[in-house]
């Protein structure tokens, strides 16, 4: 018997192969979460110390303009005008509807809204080029 018996053929790429990890779902209503946590935080008089204030809303003449973020991405929700990325509500209102889009996420309602935007490819973000216009 010589040495090249004992060898079982092509089995070396299978001995160094990783085992395959389980596929996890990307959670994509934690960052949602957090996001809607801080603006409460910010709507109850708590600043982040050392960091710069980001908020979801701006407040002008009694209407807020909010929105709803992925990170800085911001989730199109259903308004009285459609879908859109931002709304116009009352200002003394934004508390309830924060609490509100934050049940709505807690029960997955947003996540098709939220999905669209977690898994958008760097691509698909890009934008446009700035430049000079071709001359005609």
């Amino acid at each position: 018997m010589s040495l090249t018996d004992f060898f079982i053929p092509k089995a070396e790429a299978e001995y160094h192969k990783k085992p395959a990890k389980a596929a996890k779902e990307k959670d994509i209503r934690t960052p949602v979460i957090k996001g809607i946590d801080k603006q409460l935080g910010y709507l109850d008089g708590a600043a982040p110390e050392g960091k710069r204030k980001i908020t979801w809303y701006d407040i002008k003449d009694n209407e807020a303009k909010v929105s709803v973020r992925y990170g800085s991405r911001p989730i199109e929700i259903a308004t009285k005008d459609g879908i859109a990325k931002e709304g116009i509500i009352p200002a003394d209102k934004i508390k309830a509807f924060y609490a509100a889009v934050k049940k709505a996420v807690q029960a997955g309602e947003l996540d098709d809204a939220i999905k669209a935007v977690a898994f958008r490819t760097p691509k698909e973000e890009a934008p446009k080029k700035r430049g000079r216009k071709p001359k005609a």
